[in-house]
C-alpha cells in the first residue's frame, strides 16, 4: 500500500534520497534482527521493512532511469536487473556460510554492514539526478487509470505471477536446503 505513493515522493524529494531513505530502512530492519529480544519487536519493524523495500525498488528503478542516457535505458535496465538478480545468489551462499560458522547475529551483522556500505556509497558518491522540476512533477494519472491500461495491467498479471512464484520458491528453498545438509550428515559446512 505505501509503495503507491512512493511516485509522490519521488518526485518531490529525487530518486535518489527516495532510494537512500529504503536503505536505511532496511538497515532499522537488520538492527532489530540483531538486538531484538524476540520475534515481537521484528514483527514490529516488519510495516517499516515493507515501505523501505517499495522505496528501495522505487528509487533504485527510477535513478536508473533518470541517469542513463535515453538511448541506453534499455542496456543500463538490464545490466542492473542482472547485478540485483545475481549478487544476492552469490553473496548468498557467503553469506549462509556465515550465519552456519558463527550463528545468525554475527551474518545479520555483516549483512546489516553492507548495506549501510550501500546506504554511505549512495548518499556520499552517486551524483543527484539532473531531471527538470517539470519532469519530475508527479502526473496527474491515478492508480486505477493505469490499472485500466491494458498494456500495464498485462505487466501488472505478469509481476503478480512472477512475485507469488519467487515467493513460494524462498519459502520453499530453505527448508529444502537444510534438510539436504542435514540429512547427509551433520557436521557444519
Amino acid at each position: 500500500v505505501g509503495s503507491l505513493a512512493t511516485g509522490h515522493w519521488v518526485a518531490r524529494l529525487s530518486s535518489r534520497t527516495v532510494h537512500s531513505l529504503g536503505l536505511a530502512g532496511i538497515v532499522i530492519l537488520m538492527l532489530a534482527l540483531v538486538l531484538a529480544p524476540n520475534v515481537g519487536w521484528v514483527l514490529a519493524v516488519a510495516p517499516l521493512t515493507g515501505l523501505s523495500m517499495a522505496y528501495f525498488w522505487t528509487g533504485l528503478q527510477t535513478y536508473q532511469i533518470e541517469m542513463a542516457p535515453p538511448a541506453r535505458r534499455g542496456a543500463a535496465v538490464g545490466i542492473i536487473g542482472f547485478v540485483v538478480v545475481l549478487v544476492p545468489g552469490l553473496a548468498g551462499v557467503g553469506q549462509g556460510i556465515v550465519a552456519d560458522a558463527f550463528g545468525f547475529r554475527v551474518f545479520a551483522l555483516v549483512s546489516g554492514a553492507a548495506l549501510l556500505l550501500a546506504l554511505l556509497i549512495t548518499m556520499r558518491i552517486l551524483p543527484e539526478p539532473s531531471m527538470p522540476q517539470a519532469v519530475r512533477e508527479p502526473p496527474s494519472i491515478r492508480f486505477t487509470e493505469l490499472v485500466r491500461l491494458q498494456s500495464l495491467s498485462a505487466v501488472f498479471a505478469i509481476r503478480t505471477a512472477s512475485s507469488i512464484g519467487y515467493a513460494v520458491v524462498v519459502l520453499l528453498a530453505g527448508p529444502k536446503m537444510l534438510s539436504l545438509i542435514h540429512i547427509s550428515e551433520p557436521t557444519r559446512l
